[in-house]
């Protein structure tokens, strides 16, 4: 599938074609993140919540599609505001049918 113009990878992804609409689920500590935007998906860091053992960032990919990712640590990774490189791993996601309107 292709997400924002990168190609992502997907494992489990019995029944669809090219051009379904899909939702692409993904939990947030399955997310791998690298600092700059080269390599993956490219989304600025919106917000960092420190959760004890870990941090949820906010990020924002294409403009308007929002997601989370959960983060051991804060070290190495960018100021608010400035680009991650987000990388999603084939097994750990799966694409499911959005709801009819």
């Amino acid at each position: 599938m292709q997400i924002a113009g990168v190609d992502v990878p997907v494992d489990n992804n019995p029944g669809f074609g090219v051009g379904d609409q899909v939702l692409l689920c993904v939990r947030p500590h399955a997310l791998v993140l690298a600092a700059g935007a080269n390599g993956g998906l490219p989304a600025p860091i919106g917000v960092a919540q420190w959760r004890g053992a870990s941090y949820r960032l906010g990020l924002t990919l294409d403009g308007d599609q929002r997601l989370h990712a959960d983060v051991p640590s804060l070290t190495g990774l960018p100021a608010l505001g400035e680009a991650v490189a987000i990388t999603i791993p084939a097994k750990g996601a799966v694409l499911i049918r959005p709801e009819a309107k």
